[in-house]
């Protein structure tokens, strides 16, 4: 059998480098110090501290963008989300737990290069196929999406005047640029799945 090839990083526009440093600062506090954590960088401080300790490895270099996109696919689908649960089937399953198995059915709908190789996939403006690993007995497909919303901020509206004193009214709102993950898990020793 061949190696498996890892996908190459894609190029972050800046948008979406600001994007994601926004998306891992507006995890838990406790889901932020454990990123630090496993980074080895300080934990202590404000959210403002942990921001610019952020930005300031990866200007250096110590933090890959990529390592922020792995932390946030790791942690994020297991926030605030609909969770579904399956019950696998009853069928034999030793062709699923068999990695190369799963390989092959991907390598026929084109879709091997995925396989245990994660495409760390920012913001695409449409549903997209993320990655899918098989590991510890676990099958896992992630998708990624981007999701844009405005929220009403009626404390920032504000009135005015043209120079005929015609009035202005402005009503205020606020732009949200999220990440939405879709993740099918399935435990093939448990035989059970969520998404």
């Amino acid at each position: 059998m061949e190696p498996i090839k890892l996908l190459q990083p894609p190029e972050y526009t800046m948008d979406e480098r600001e994007a994601l440093v926004d998306f891992v600062l507006a995890l838990r506090k406790s889901n932020i110090q454990d990123f630090l954590k496993q980074a080895e960088m300080p934990r202590s401080g404000t959210k403002p501290d942990l921001r610019s300790r952020v930005e300031e490895a990866i200007e250096e270099g110590r933090l890959s963008y990529e390592r922020l996109v792995d932390f946030l696919d790791s942690v994020a689908p297991w926030g605030k989300q609909h969770v579904f649960l399956y019950k696998g089937p009853r069928s034999d399953l030793r062709t699923w737990k068999d990695p190369e198995h799963l390989l092959l059915l991907l390598k026929q709908h084109r879709l091997g290069k995925f396989f245990n190789a994660r495409l760390p996939l920012i913001l695409p403006d449409t549903l997209m196929l993320s990655s899918v690993t098989h590991y510890d007995g676990r099958l896992r497909v992630t998708a990624v999406q981007k999701r844009e919303y405005t929220e009403r901020v009626p404390e920032h509206d504000d009135e005015k005047e043209t120079e005929d004193g015609e009035k202005i009214i402005l009503r205020a709102y606020v732009h949200h640029l999220t990440r939405t993950l879709a993740v099918f898990e399935w435990d093939l020793n448990a035989n059970v799945a969520m998404l």
